[in-house]
């Protein structure tokens, strides 16, 4: 459903890199984000659903590059943020939750990414089986029945983390970011969408 999206700093519309419209948003790792207000669509709790969208980090001075996340400012049951791209597990895709019992440990991991490169990324869950997809390939699989709330009672930001400070800015482009809750739409390996997502 439609939701309003507030844009912080100057995060714009740019023609320097494109998937599909021509054009992608642009983050440029310093104050830019966009920012969703509270609302329960986005809590999944351990319902299925799925995250995808095209990303191309273009600076990888930035270690926790944030494609969505939770706008919580405290360690919170449920709260979690998917990132881009996270230097301290080896510059890779990971989803991370931010909650005492875990301690933070990533509930799915990438393995090493390429910057300056587009790349389709999917993270799903089915049951307790959740799993990750970069441009089609699943990577890595984890059983958990881990709650996941990206809006808590509070907000959902993209293009950045604030539990992760200045560090949690994207520094690059992101396109046709999806959320379909309820239904886990792949996995197993699959051919990367080729046409806008609807």
């Amino acid at each position: 459903s439609s939701k309003t999206v507030s844009v912080n700093g100057n995060t714009q519309t740019s023609t320097a890199q494109s998937q599909y419209y021509g054009s992608s948003a642009l983050f440029d790792g310093s104050g830019d984000y966009l920012q969703i207000g509270q609302t329960s669509d986005l809590n999944f709790g351990t319902g299925d659903f799925t995250i995808e969208s095209f990303f191309y980090v273009s600076d990888t001075s930035n270690s926790d590059q944030a494609l969505i996340a939770s706008g919580t400012a405290s360690f919170a049951s449920g709260a979690i943020t998917f990132k881009a791209w996270n230097t301290f597990y080896g510059n890779e895709v990971v989803v991370q939750p931010y909650d005492y019992n875990s301690g933070g440990t990533p509930i799915v991991r990438s393995g090493r990414i390429a910057s300056n490169k587009w790349h389709h990324v999917a993270y799903t869950r089915s049951g307790n089986d959740h799993m990750l997809f970069i441009d089609g390939e699943l990577k890595d699989t984890t059983t958990s029945s881990i709650s996941i709330n990206f809006n808590d009672n509070n907000y959902t930001m993209i293009g950045y983390s604030n539990l992760d400070s200045s560090n949690g800015y994207m520094d690059g482009f992101i396109s046709n970011l999806r959320i379909v809750k309820g239904t886990a739409l792949y996995t197993s390996d699959f051919t990367p969408p080729t046409r806008a997502l609807t």
